[in-house]
């Protein structure tokens, strides 16, 4: 799986792709802060990037549904029980 971020103007601002390296997420926080997640070694869930609501128009790909207000850059983390993406297009 992949996640897409669009700018503004229907621009790509990035692909993240599942991978040996990893595998990546996103979630939208409720002050539509968009936040790029990866796992490290360990399977666990780090904060790989933050964008501001102006700076995103659209994502797709892999949704992280557990809490990340708490995580904090690549140092933060969430659980990884707590983690079970789910795949879904927001708009």
């Amino acid at each position: 799986m992949a996640v897409m971020i669009y700018g503004n103007e229907s621009t790509v601002h990035g692909r993240y792709d599942d991978g040996e390296s990893g595998h990546w997420s996103y979630k939208v926080l409720s002050s539509g802060v968009l936040q790029l997640l990866t796992t490290d070694a360990e399977m666990k869930w780090l904060v790989s990037a933050e964008f501001s609501p102006s700076a995103w128009k659209k994502v797709e790909g892999t949704r992280f549904i557990a809490d990340t207000e708490r995580a904090s850059g690549a140092a933060g983390f969430a659980p990884q029980r707590a983690s079970e993406p789910r795949r879904a297009t927001v708009l």
